[in-house]
């Protein structure tokens, strides 16, 4: 049966992730060495790097040494060829990123106003992408993608916040705000996926396959790395915080009662140490950390106390789904090594012991801004490096 059109025109798409990907991969290459690499022929590699020429994804980066003859273009994916905005929305304020496709931030713009409702969120994200494009002065033409983060449940097939507490959200429409904007269907992550993605990309989960991240802050979520890939439920999912330890415990914002979160989370910790929330007025859960370093009895006994809820909740999560880390984000990295310890050793021995065996527990103090460079590398390899009709405008 003959080719069709469409078949064709398929073929010439993986040709050029094919030749895409190995230059990205190889940093630079000439037009024979990727006729090598890719087995393709040298017509078609010139043909396709003339394309990526002329559509300034790929740029003559220098001329290579000589073997014997004419000395080598050699070529590179152009660091201003293509960028991705990526948006971190919390409870402190916002954060928006142009990112180029080596990871690397061009420009970063902070919006340090606590955001919480339909209209606070809805202006950060308007204004934060829109004053990361008029501060960079990039074309419109060149942004491939948009990548947003919330603490909260997501749909993704929908692209709506299902519930964010913190956020004080539900049924919010986060995709078609951002498409008036950018003319591109953004890719939309729970908070500690995108941090959790920052991990495998510089920090500690690195070269591991199955790595469990929760983040204690404001609030309390958890993601998950299988087999290399992030576990992403279709309709949300992994909501450690709002496990209920205690039946008798105060109510949540969520409606339930004796939730994770009112047990180690910043407000009830640090109330805990104020003996009332108006007692520790401008102090966050990192300043109570550092209080306990500095030996105030009364912060380390209150950072003890989450560290045994904290514990619980981690034995929990590795008999479960045993992975081969977990990850513990946020503030607590900058606790004590004796409250750090306390959850470890808590923890063991509730842990199955195939599992106790292998197992590592840490302590991540990654900065947020990695997770800005991780949703953006996804949006590349699925927009530019390895596109594919499934995830067209994603």
């Amino acid at each position: 049966m003959p080719a069709t059109k469409s078949d064709a025109e398929t073929i010439r798409r993986l040709n050029r992730s094919l030749v895409l990907e190995r230059i990205r991969t190889l940093g630079e290459i000439s037009r024979y060495q990727l006729a090598k690499e890719t087995r393709l022929s040298p017509t078609t590699v010139s043909a396709i790097t003339g394309d990526l020429l002329r559509q300034g994804i790929i740029h003559e980066k220098r001329i290579g040494s000589s073997s014997g003859g004419r000395r080598p273009v050699l070529y590179a994916v152009d660091p201003e060829g293509r960028f991705v905005v990526s948006g971190r929305i919390g409870v402190a304020g916002s954060t928006f990123a142009l990112v180029n496709p080596y990871g690397l931030i061009r420009n970063r713009i902070e919006g340090g106003e606590p955001v919480r409702g339909r209209k606070a969120i809805s202006r950060a994200v308007r204004e934060g992408i829109g004053r990361i494009l008029e501060e960079s002065r990039v074309p419109r033409r060149k942004v491939i993608g948009c990548a947003l983060s919330f603490p909260g449940i997501i749909d993704q097939e929908s692209g709506r916040l299902l519930l964010s507490v913190p956020l004080g959200l539900s049924d919010f429409d986060a995709r078609s705000l951002v498409q008036p904007l950018l003319s591109v269907r953004p890719a939309l992550y729970k908070d500690t996926d995108a941090l959790l993605l920052g991990e495998f990309l510089q920090g500690s989960a690195k070269d591991l396959r199955d790595v469990m991240y929760i983040w204690v802050g404001s609030g309390v979520g958890m993601s998950y790395v299988h087999e290399g890939r992030l576990v992403v439920l279709p309709r949300g999912g992994f909501e450690l915080g709002h496990i209920s330890i205690n039946h008798e415990g105060p109510t949540c914002r969520c409606g339930s009662t004796g939730c994770l979160g009112n047990s180690i989370s910043a407000g009830p910790v640090l109330a805990r140490y104020g003996l009332g929330a108006s007692a520790v007025q401008g102090l966050d859960y990192a300043g109570l950390c550092s209080r306990a370093g500095k030996g105030d009895a009364r912060a380390l006994a209150a950072l003890e106390e989450a560290a045994d809820s904290l514990a619980i909740a981690v034995a929990s999560v590795v008999n479960l789904f045993n992975p081969q880390l977990v990850l513990i984000g946020g503030p607590l990295h900058e606790s004590p090594p004796s409250v750090q310890e306390r959850t470890r050793e808590r923890a063991l021995p509730r842990i199955l012991a195939p599992f106790r065996r292998t197992v590592r527990i840490g302590f991540s103090g990654l900065s947020p801004d990695v997770s800005l460079s991780a949703m953006a590398a996804e949006v590349f390899q699925r927009r530019l490096f390895a596109p594919d009709d499934s995830h067209e405008g994603a």
